[in-house]
């Protein structure tokens, strides 16, 4: 501020409500944890609005503080369907403020998005100077917390994505994306769920965009770039543009079949093809540096309570009361002495309707089948390397199956019914569109004991920073050994993947779909 601060000038401030104006602005610019975009509204004109604008004190508010503030947020907007909203217009201002807010948010109404406003600041602005002055701030709702790339590269990988969007436009119709998810819905190509969400979401925004005018064309492209998952913007160099290039080469959708099969092959898909080289090794050894995931690297087989989306575990076993004289005299539940005929029952009905009232659970092991091995990180405080683990939400267990099954010997198992001792999710909770679905039965005793899945570090399950050095983690996940030896190993059901469970010793279900 130009003038001295005394108390004359802080009575004049609250009269004319700049106390109330700064609550507004961080209230309005750092409430919503929803991505920001920059337009190319004039930075020099949206301060000399709100110096213009101003019914006097000008030369009292023109402070290069409450300036670099507003040439460079007050430009922001959101986007809320394809219109975009400044963030000044959730501003309520004090009256001495009202025309500079308004003038200001009718430069911005004006302006069009350049790109997605990525920062890494925690704070914009100055909240306090040095002389004792506070000036416009807001904390930063959406801060970019990445170790390995620069806000500005993550800017600029949001800027390709927009342009790749806008490219691939012109590969592909709306019919042989709504062709291609059709195929995928069938639930006929192996691995259809890797691919069916991403072409969702391009099918989607494709029909959303077809007849929209160029300013919310663009704001819509924007919004799908900011809000996408890692790669979905990339489709054409992923397995659903591989299918969207085969029909539109004419290909029958068993050639397409076959062609999918191929590429999706559980030993072939995102896996490396090649020896990792020296160099590949050294970028490898930077990134973990610099990531601070040493740790994170070294697994051991997870326990029970290791899997955080459980669901079910049994009833403790009835211990009889002692020191009562009459104790004897309650019922001991029991299990069922009735042979019951097997169910056919979807996931979806048994865990409604049977799961609740199951005191014990036994399933019915196959001689080679779906076993599986759960595994988590060694130390419980390394940093999230895995999509599904974050630093609010910690979830650091994964999975590794054997392809083509693995026998019940080898899991420390007997062919025949043995008992579940939990019931949960998939590591990643069942919660991202493009994991398979499968629920966890874990046995009593279940254990790898060959343990020659590596440690279950697939390119597949890592975070997207990961990305680039994906071949050097996969050769050290093949190498690797998990410690100890967990508990929480066992049956996986899926679509693809039925399993026989019996119930309080009596009912039996054949669980063969979801629902």
């Amino acid at each position: 501020m130009s003038a001295t601060l005394t108390p004359d000038v802080m009575a004049q401030e609250v009269d004319e409500g700049y106390r109330e104006l700064k609550a507004e602005i961080a209230a309005a610019f750092g409430s919503e944890p929803h991505p920001v975009y920059e337009t190319d509204v004039d930075a020099d004109a949206l301060w000399l609005a709100y110096l213009d604008n101003l019914p006097s004190n000008r030369h009292h508010y023109n402070c290069n503080c409450c300036r670099a503030f507003i040439t460079r947020y007050a430009g922001l907007v959101h986007i809320v369907g394809s219109a975009m909203v400044p963030l000044l217009n959730k501003v309520k201002p004090p009256r001495f403020f009202n025309q500079s807010i308004a003038a200001m948010c009718i430069l911005v109404a004006k302006s069009r998005v350049k790109g997605v406003f990525v920062s890494e600041l925690e704070t914009w602005g100055t909240p306090k100077s040095d002389k004792g002055w506070t000036h416009l701030s807001a904390k930063n709702p959406c801060r970019h917390t990445s170790k390995v790339i620069s806000a500005n590269q993550r800017a600029s990988e949001l800027n390709q994505d927009y342009i790749l969007i806008q490219t691939t436009e012109k590969d592909y119709t709306i019919k042989q994306l709504e062709d291609a998810l059709a195929i995928l819905n069938s639930q006929q190509f192996p691995g259809y769920e890797k691919g069916v969400h991403i072409a969702e979401w391009y099918l989607s925004l494709r029909r959303s965009i077809k007849d929209a005018g160029p300013r919310y064309r663009s704001n819509l492209i924007w919004s799908a770039v900011a809000h996408a998952p890692p790669g979905y913007a990339h489709l054409k160099n992923g397995m659903v543009g591989t299918l969207l290039d085969d029909l539109a080469a004419g290909k029958s959708f068993e050639q397409c079949k076959r062609a999918w099969s191929a590429k999706m092959h559980p030993l072939q898909y995102q896996r490396p093809t090649a020896p990792v080289s020296s160099g590949q090794v050294a970028v490898a050894e930077k990134l973990v540096e610099k990531m601070g995931i040493a740790n994170s690297l070294k697994r051991k087989f997870a326990s029970l309570a290791d899997l955080k989306y459980r669901l079910w575990t049994p009833v403790p076993e009835y211990k009889h009361p002692g020191g009562g004289v009459f104790g004897h005299l309650l019922n001991k539940p029991s299990e069922s002495s009735v042979s019951l005929p097997n169910q056919n029952m979807t996931w979806a009905k048994f865990s409604r309707d049977v799961l609740p009232n199951a005191s014990k659970m036994e399933i019915d092991c196959p001689s080679r089948g779906g076993y599986i091995a759960i595994v988590t990180a060694e130390d419980p405080e390394s940093p999230p390397i895995l999509q599904w683990d974050s630093e609010g939400n910690r979830n650091q267990a994964s999975h590794y199956f054997y392809y083509g099954g693995s026998t019940a010997f080898s899991f420390n198992l007997s062919a025949g019914w043995n008992e579940v001792v939990q019931v949960s999710n998939a590591p990643h909770g069942n919660t991202i569109p493009h994991f398979k679905k499968f629920i966890v039965f874990s046995i009593k005793g279940a254990y790898d004991k060959n343990a020659t899945g590596g440690c279950g570090l697939f390119p597949e399950f890592m975070r997207s920073e990961l990305r680039e050095v994906r071949s050097v983690i996969e050769a050290f996940s093949n190498k690797a050994k998990p410690s100890g030896q967990g508990d929480a190993h066992g049956l996986a059901f899926g679509a693809d993947t039925p399993v026989r469970i019996r119930v309080n010793g009596g009912a039996i279900y054949t669980l063969d779909r979801w629902e």
